[in-house]
């Protein structure tokens, strides 16, 4: 018996060394690799250290959306500003994920005046999109990044997860990406239906709104503290006014009494189909027209 258990602890001990080793090959080596930030999803790639930014681009793939094809550059040269976008696109831009990111950003001393948020009822009321999204297939191993979930009570599915994908052939044989736009020709209003099905899986429960306003609330004191000013965002779609809308203007109304952050709700400033690649999402014509609406708007 006594020789069992030797045999298991070295066993145990030579498995630990193999996965540290393959962790830290794979945290060095791809810390080895560098993307502008419309050539990836990802949010680590690109936060970098000591860098200072004009403006940041927070919340779901609706503000992924502007560093997709070339509008991340079209951005940059109509506002004349430098950006940086850590939204998350593929259902991983929840309220604690961005929390998160916002908190690596400032860890590593970077510096941003200006937060463009994107931010669209549904989030709070779902973990789904939250802390139990799979947002970390998309970013390289980071040890501050695992802390930072770990302390944000991400799930553990996502955590293994976020290990567990850093072997993947599709992980090892990564590329640059290339976006490819659609083009909307009419509203389907079966597919708005879907689309809302989707995202509001279950009927909201205000018990959820308060769990993540609360999370939100913490982001806001977060910037509050480094004197960066955040303006929120409800995004151009093709849905109508979401499920839950009133509810989100009410909590950022107070936020803005009690912070001084900005609102906007821009649910229909873009009306045309064509504009979108699909009911929710614009497109690259639509996102260039809607940067200009921006730029003299806000």
């Amino acid at each position: 018996m006594k020789n069992f258990y030797i045999k298991l602890s070295i066993f145990i001990f030579i498995n630990v060394l193999v996965l540290v080793g393959l962790l830290s090959f794979s945290f060095y080596s791809d810390k080895k690799l560098t993307f502008e930030n419309w050539e990836t999803e990802s949010s680590l790639f690109v936060m970098h250290q000591n860098e200072h930014y004009d403006v940041m681009i927070m919340g779901n793939s609706h503000g992924r959306q502007f560093s997709r094809g070339s509008n991340h550059k079209y951005f940059e040269e109509k506002t004349g500003k430098k950006m940086i976008n850590v939204a998350r696109g593929l259902g991983g831009g929840g309220i604690t994920n961005m929390l998160i990111n916002l908190e690596y950003f400032y860890q590593k001393n970077n510096a941003v005046d200006t937060i463009l948020y994107f931010i669209d009822p549904y989030v709070f009321y779902y973990e789904e999109w939250n802390e139990a999204s799979v947002f970390l297939d998309n970013e390289p191993l980071d040890p501050l990044y695992f802390e930072l979930c770990l302390e944000n009570h991400i799930s553990k599915n996502a955590l293994v997860n976020y290990v567990r994908t850093k072997f993947s052939d599709e992980w090892l044989g990564k590329e640059k990406m290339e976006y490819h736009f659609n083009s909307l020709t009419k509203i389907d209003d079966e597919a708005v239906a879907k689309r809302l099905h989707t995202l509001y899986m279950r009927p909201p429960q205000e018990k959820d709104f308060l769990k993540y306003a609360a999370r939100l609330e913490k982001l806001i004191q977060l910037s509050s503290i480094k004197q960066t000013h955040i303006a929120f965002i409800l995004p151009p779609t093709l849905l109508g006014e979401q499920p839950q809308t009133k509810r989100l203007l009410t909590f950022l109304q107070q936020m803005q009494n009690k912070y001084g952050i900005s609102y906007f709700n821009h649910y229909d400033k873009v009306k045309e189909p064509g504009m979108f690649t699909d009911h929710d999402h614009l497109n690259e014509a639509g996102a260039k027209f809607y940067i200009n609406f921006l730029t003299t708007s806000i």
